[in-house]
């Protein structure tokens, strides 16, 4: 008989867990600012993430809403990572907003989430977008990324609009692999 050297771990025996790293998801919201954007001017909105961990996914949500419900609004919008890498959410779509609701946190936001079920120019993807839609360029981008630093929103709208529109709230959910907190 041939005997089999196994290791105290296999037999159940003093085995000592292994670290895991935890994945978490948490929101970080810029709560209420209503904050105007006038035709032809560029405005980066920052928020600071201070939770140390490696991006899993990300979704946006955004409440943004305009002062001429008959104006025909373009704008770019984009995210900034902390580690710079730039992620476009709407390349200047048509439309009177983004969410619905008061000019605040409160109401349905627009949440851009490369699982939802259409994209920009999609049947049934329209104004205010009051719904889950997927960005232009794919929030899978920041992959692998930190989470940890600046993120800002980025908002460009184009010259000759009538009228202004209003940040009224944003705000990042991220699923991340938590950082291994050192002893």
């Amino acid at each position: 008989m041939i005997g089999l050297a196994l290791p105290l771990c296999a037999l159940a025996l003093a085995c000592a867990p292994t670290a895991q790293a935890k994945v978490v998801t948490k929101t970080f919201s810029s709560g209420n600012l209503n904050i105007p954007i006038a035709p032809g001017t560029f405005t980066a909105l920052t928020k600071k993430v201070k939770v140390n961990g490696t991006i899993k996914d990300v979704d946006l949500s955004l409440r943004m809403s305009a002062t001429n419900n008959n104006a025909d609004f373009f704008q770019l919008l984009t995210l900034r990572s902390p580690a710079g890498v730039l992620i476009g959410l709407s390349g200047q779509h048509s439309g009177q907003g983004y969410g619905s609701g008061a000019a605040s946190c409160s109401g349905t936001p627009t949440v851009f989430d490369d699982s939802a079920g259409g994209g920009f120019g999609d049947p049934g993807i329209v104004t205010p977008f009051a719904m889950r839609v997927r960005p232009d360029e794919q929030l899978a981008g920041l992959k692998g990324y930190p989470t940890k630093g600046r993120w800002d929103l980025q908002v460009a709208a184009n010259v000759g609009n009538l009228g202004t529109r209003a940040v009224n709230c944003w705000a990042l959910t991220i699923k991340y692999k938590a950082k291994a907190k050192k002893k």
